[in-house]
């Protein structure tokens, strides 16, 4: 860890002009130009590194490919610049930290900015043995279809459209899709009889159908949903109407003006609701908690994803979460991290606005040396910054989340048992 934070105040001091580039002899401009779009980081420290394989510690040595250049391909324009600078400096941190003995590749930065036809000349002439990239979703095909056989290619992207088999190709990406699946999974063990509530958006559209489609194959039920305006803060009404206290009111007015007197009254809420999803960002959630919370519903266990957990200095108290269950990169919510996140704060890096995404690039490093030996066994764990990764059939690195629960303000790690 110590070696992370000086990392962190090296790519600070050293940066000149540039906020978040360093010098060269350690990382040139990475938005360089004049034919100087190539950045080279040199000789990093050895350490030991563990793995997971089918409940077992595997130390040291695994099968791997012969890796000594890898190119990280990604894009330089303004609306990706922060982007790219959290998962740049995400993998130039691991390369720092590295933790595996036999694995010290020199490391090339190229954006994306130029031609295919470029990007893959200069891939060629730097004799590159594996690639990180391409982040943009459109290059992935384009590029693995350019690139000579011999090399290996990380996606940071998944394209499903894809279906010609490559030796060393591997996708790699931090869907919301994917966590809404897994937080499903976890929310069925509670309950098979769930309240949705997402917002009236895009998004929302698209994590909904998700969570919906996927409920459904678990065997659960749906029996209320709530699609709410996010441009609000009061969502009163529409909590009130999916828990039937509208109901529970209106019975109370027909009674009180049929015997035309006043009533002693507590609306109830359905008793059909056994768990409750929430997707939301944390604003959102810290609004529509307390009041689910108003409305009878405070003995409902609650799901979400990691998108209600947006800060990186934990030690800010999130009281009106209470009792959230969320699932999240392991790297955003660790308590021991602290420090670090502070000094991310106070350089006001990248990385406060995309944590998960300085941790996918630490990943996407960390995984190089072992995807060959995870391609052969598809039972080896290989234990993440963004949680547990594995690889599937079609060599697509999946992640397992690590769960935590919000316990008087904080995040607590909840026991795999649980």
């Amino acid at each position: 860890m110590k070696k992370f934070i000086t990392l962190i105040i090296l790519l600070i001091v050293v940066s000149g002009c540039s906020k978040y580039t360093t010098k060269k002899d350690d990382l040139d401009n990475y938005e360089a130009t004049n034919n100087q779009s190539t950045d080279r980081v040199g000789e990093p420290q050895k350490e030991n590194f563990e793995i997971i394989s089918a409940g077992k510690n595997v130390f040291s040595y695994v099968e791997r490919y012969d890796i000594k250049k890898v190119a990280v391909l990604l894009p330089s324009d303004e609306a990706f610049r922060d982007i790219s600078v959290a998962i740049r400096d995400g993998i130039i941190s691991s390369w720092y930290d590295n933790v595996t003995p036999q694995f010290r590749p020199e490391l090339l930065f190229i954006t994306t900015s130029s031609p295919t036809e470029e990007l893959v000349s200069k891939i060629r002439e730097e004799k590159i043995d594996f690639v990180i990239g391409p982040l943009r979703k459109g290059l992935i095909s384009k590029i693995k279809s350019a690139l000579p056989k011999d090399i290996g290619m990380l996606a940071l992207n998944t394209d499903v459209s894809i279906t010609e088999d490559r030796e060393r190709f591997f996708q790699f990406a931090l869907t919301p899709e994917n966590e809404a699946i897994q937080v499903a999974q976890k929310a069925i063990k509670t309950g098979q009889r769930m309240l949705l509530i997402h917002p009236n958006s895009d998004w929302g559209a698209r994590i909904s159908q998700t969570y919906r489609e996927t409920w459904r194959e678990l065997g659960g039920i749906v029996v209320s949903e709530v699609s709410f305006n996010p441009s609000e803060s009061d969502h009163s009404n529409l909590i009130k109407k999916a828990l039937n206290i509208d109901r529970s009111i209106a019975r109370k007015n027909f009674i009180r003006n049929l015997l035309g007197t006043k009533l002693q009254f507590e609306y109830r809420r359905r008793n059909d609701i056994e768990i409750i999803v929430v997707a939301a960002n944390e604003t959102q959630a810290r609004q529509i908690l307390p009041q689910l919370r108003f409305h009878k519903a405070e003995n409902l266990p609650i799901f979400s994803s990691s998108h209600v957990f947006s800060d990186v200095n934990i030690g800010t108290s999130k009281k009106d979460l209470e009792g959230l269950i969320f699932g999240d990169a392991p790297w955003v919510t660790a308590e021991e991290d602290f420090f670090l996140r502070k000094i991310l704060k106070d350089t006001s890096h990248p990385a406060v606005d995309y944590p998960r995404l300085f941790a996918f690039g630490r990943d996407a490093y960390n995984i190089l040396p072992f995807l060959k030996k995870m391609d052969l066994s598809p039972t080896m764990r290989l234990p993440g910054a963004t949680g547990t990764l594995w690889v599937d059939l079609d060599n697509v690195i999946q992640r397992d989340l690590k769960w935590y629960k919000f316990t008087n303000g904080k995040a607590r790690r909840q026991s795999t048992r649980t």
